[in-house]
């Protein structure tokens, strides 16, 4: 896993730095997982690859099961978003794709 770090980037565009390095942005799939990403976290809104797919379905991004999630209760607020980690915690929230942070990469097996 890599940690990229420019407060001034979107989602959408970690993700395309992502695929440049045989990547995508991270998936998580277990609590020790998840904090692990969370260690790496270097700033306020971490964004991690999951999206909406349908109108009641997240997925990941690398195509892998969704079999683990962090929300903070009452997120998501919907499947047009994406889904970031907080920085001060390790629950996930939902926002606009465009919006600015951080990101983890995790290399496509």
């Amino acid at each position: 896993m890599r940690f990229l770090e420019s407060e001034n980037i979107s989602a959408v565009k970690y993700e395309r730095m992502c695929v440049e390095e045989d990547a995508h942005l991270v998936s998580i799939h277990s609590e020790t997982e998840n904090a692990f990403v969370y260690g790496l976290a270097g700033c306020e809104r971490v964004f991690i690859g999951l999206r909406g797919q349908t109108s009641d379905r997240f997925g990941w991004l690398d195509g892998s099961r969704v079999d683990f999630k962090n929300f903070f209760p009452g997120f998501p607020l919907g499947t047009q978003y994406c889904a970031y980690m907080s920085g001060e915690s390790m629950f996930w929230y939902t926002d606009s794709c465009f919006t600015k942070g951080c990101a983890v990469c995790k290399k496509v097996n």
